[in-house]
């Protein structure tokens, strides 16, 4: 009788496995990350872009991952699309974790987290209304202040996940073409 059990290290799908494998502890390092700070007295979702952690995790994770799947599941080769896939999936599994933790996080165990995010981010509207104005006028001003009160919890874990994006596409495309092998410019 075939065994039944799983061996992900020989698995038909590595990329699969090395991206939820490395997607997974960088997700669970973000939730780590996100309540210190959160515990800190800091409302992770109102500190500065160039604050988030999630500017180091990326290429840390995507490298390491990328990396792991040429050298020990590839034999050493790798396509431009193994590695763009393996990152793709990095990040993914990452900014999923996160959306669910926030989720949680704010619908389990601190009700008032999605009502601290609207006051923060009202204070920091007002505090820079004339810059705000200036740059895309009082017409959109007066509609984000309009539009803020009315953000659910589901609204701040969906833009969590989707702000990661455009970053994390952007550093595996650069790993990615960085760490193919030279033969295979594909």
């Amino acid at each position: 009788m075939p065994s039944t059990d799983i061996d992900p290290m020989k698995s038909n799908n590595p990329i699969l496995w090395v991206s939820l494998r490395f997607g997974s502890v960088a997700g669970i390092l973000s939730v780590v990350l996100f309540t210190i700070l959160y515990l800190g007295g800091r409302h992770p979702l109102l500190i500065p872009a160039y604050l988030d952690f999630r500017l180091l995790l990326f290429p840390i994770f995507i490298v390491f991952g990328i990396r792991d799947f040429r050298e020990i599941r590839n034999r050493g080769i790798l396509h431009f699309w193994q590695g763009f896939s393996v990152g793709t999936m990095i990040v993914l599994t990452l900014g999923f974790i996160m959306a669910v933790y926030i989720i949680l996080l704010g619908g389990v165990f601190d009700h008032e987290f999605t009502s601290e995010y609207i006051a923060g981010t009202m204070q920091k509207i007002a505090e820079t209304k004339e810059s705000i104005i200036s740059q895309v006028g009082e017409a959109a001003y007066n509609k984000s202040l309009e539009i803020l009160p009315s953000t659910t919890l589901g609204d701040l874990s969906f833009d969590y996940f989707l702000k990661g994006l455009p970053l994390g596409f952007m550093l595996t495309i650069i790993i990615s073409l960085l760490l193919r092998t030279p033969d295979n410019k594909n």
